[in-house]
């Protein structure tokens, strides 16, 4: 799975080059898996099980399992390299409305309390639901768009 990595200060998009996804870098790289036949010239070669090489400004480079592939000109790192240069970046927190807790709606009680509450009760607990006497409306909060801001 791609994720995203900050080079000191720099942001990249990189993925490991691991034995159970090949395919996926190949696809992150543009490009498609080839074995090299002598024929065809091609930009990823497999030359044997264990010997990939890629293109890049340097020149072709060996890529070995566990070696890490960035994004654009598509250089190679070793995992201690690529640890060495550079930090996964976290995606920010989900940012959710603590009115109705992200879903938008609030109860039309004196508490107000978030829809989800009142959508999640049994069944047999939901009779002022069922007659009509507590019904969802928007939430002031975020006037019913899911978030905080």
């Amino acid at each position: 799975m791609m994720a995203k990595y900050r080079k000191k200060p720099e942001v990249v998009e990189a993925m490991q080059f691991r034995y159970d996804n090949m395919d996926e870098v190949y696809k992150f790289m543009g490009l498609e898996r080839t074995v090299m036949n002598g024929t065809k010239p091609t930009i990823v070669k497999i030359k044997d099980p264990g010997l990939h090489m890629i293109e890049t400004p340097k020149g072709e480079m060996i890529v070995n399992i566990g070696d890490w592939i960035i994004e654009g000109e598509f250089y190679t790192f070793s995992q201690a390299d690529f640890e060495a240069a550079y930090e996964k970046v976290e995606d920010p927190p989900e940012v959710r409305c603590p009115r109705c807790n992200g879903c938008g709606q609030i109860a039309n009680t004196d508490e107000g309390e978030p829809w989800s509450y009142w959508n999640d009760l049994p069944l047999e607990s939901k009779v002022a639901v069922i007659h009509g006497i507590v019904k969802p409306i928007p939430c002031p909060g975020c006037g019913g768009k899911n978030d905080a801001d």
